[in-house]
């Protein structure tokens, strides 16, 4: 029996018709995009208290799709124990992120507010 050859362009439509199968398939398994919080925080600090409360909330409430990280600073007190943990990358992520005060909140590298309430 003689082997029979496709046309020329039979060989793209199936490529295209692997290829599209792909995308298809592919697409669906994508990665779901998680937002990165870092709150910088001691303590000793009065006014960190209600933003570490409210990102527990946050935490619980959005727990799919937000990731949060807390850096302790050295002020107003150096005896912070998660500080005392960590001091090194404590202290390079606020370099890192010119933090000037306890309580700041970063979303995505962005600065922000973390209403109390």
């Amino acid at each position: 029996m003689a082997s029979r050859r496709l046309p020329m362009y039979a060989n793209s439509v199936v490529a295209i018709v692997v290829l599209s199968l792909f995308a298809v398939a592919t697409s669906s398994m994508a990665a779901q995009r998680i937002v990165l919080g870092e709150l910088f925080t001691n303590t000793s600090c009065g006014p960190c208290r209600p933003a570490n409360l409210k990102l527990d909330t946050l935490a619980i409430e959005h727990s799919a799709t937000l990731a949060l990280i807390r850096y302790h600073t050295w002020w107003p007190s150096s005896a912070d124990p998660f500080y005392q943990a960590n001091i090194i990358e404590n202290t390079a992520r606020r370099i890192a992120r010119a933090c000037r005060a306890s309580s700041k909140f970063t979303l995505m590298g962005a600065w922000g507010a973390i209403p109390a309430g």
